[in-house]
């Protein structure tokens, strides 16, 4: 018999740094449209495509205990 767990809340720490990292991409973002600057705009499509891909495949729903 398999027993099943949602995730757990995210800590203070743990959220405060995912969203200072997502704030990463959204800065490049920014420069490359102020900058009209297209290697910037190709390093935000990459960033922002690479976390959304980690967000949407990687991330668990939940965990599993079996004996």
């Amino acid at each position: 018999m398999d027993a099943r767990f949602s995730l757990a809340p995210m800590s203070p720490l743990i959220r405060g740094l995912t969203v200072l990292l997502w704030l990463l991409p959204l800065g490049f973002g920014g420069y490359a449209i102020a900058a009209r600057s297209w290697p910037s705009g190709l390093l935000f499509l990459f960033l922002f495509s690479l976390y959304g891909a980690v967000w949407i495949g990687c991330r668990p729903s939940g965990f599993a205990v079996s004996s």
